[in-house]
């Protein structure tokens, strides 16, 4: 993420990124750490009334963690404004279930992918202006282990990325890996966090 974080710090925003351990830990336990992430600093309860507001960007399993923790912390919910995935598997993941299929398959997906194919998907708060980018170019090690029949970024296909009540949904000719280094995805992402719209000329999906 930091090539993206850079990007968009030259837009004007101010960054900060998250890590965490998608395959030692579960999504529960990284939706947590993500809130109290997202919070650190304003004090108890948030803070007073007025502070600026947060957005948040993620990309693949970031993403539904980024929903996940959304949606288990009430006061991470009251400060977010706008919410950019990319190639998020909201809906559902044949790459991820295909490699659970193989022999180590378990332990190399991890517990927070698992948990969250395994759980109900949290509605995205009507609150919340939601963006998606989707990629429309199939190339990765994805393709070794699942075909999909309609459009992918090689690991996420563009209906298992769509959200419902999502603010806009655009698909660029990107891969899934491709869609943090893309100094295009990097620009409609600025813009939907300016405006809580994708740029005009955007191919919508």
């Amino acid at each position: 993420m930091a090539l993206l974080g850079n990007r968009l710090r030259r837009a004007g925003f101010s960054t900060r990124s998250f890590g965490y351990a998608c395959v030692a830990e579960d999504a529960s336990t990284n939706a947590r750490r993500l809130a109290a992430f997202a919070l650190a600093g304003d004090g108890p309860a948030c803070g007073p009334v007025g502070l600026p507001r947060l957005h948040l960007v993620g990309h693949s399993a970031g993403g539904v963690l980024m929903l996940r923790a959304l949606a288990d912390s009430p006061l991470l919910a009251a400060r977010v404004s706008r919410v950019v995935l990319l190639g998020a598997p909201y809906g559902d993941s044949a790459a991820a279930r295909s490699l659970l299929r193989l022999p180590g398959g378990r332990r190399m997906l991890g517990r927070t992918l698992q948990e969250w194919l395994a759980a109900p998907r949290p509605q995205p708060d009507p609150g919340h202006q939601v963006g998606v980018i989707a990629g429309s170019r199939p190339l990765g090690l994805s393709r070794l282990i699942v075909r999909f029949p309609g459009t992918s970024d090689g690991a996420v296909s563009l209906e298992e990325a769509r959200v419902p009540g999502a603010r806009d949904t655009i698909l660029l000719p990107v891969n899934h890996g491709s869609l943090v280094l893309s100094a295009r995805v990097a620009g409609e992402v600025a813009a939907f966090l300016r405006d809580g719209r994708f740029s005009p000329g955007a191919p919508r999906a």
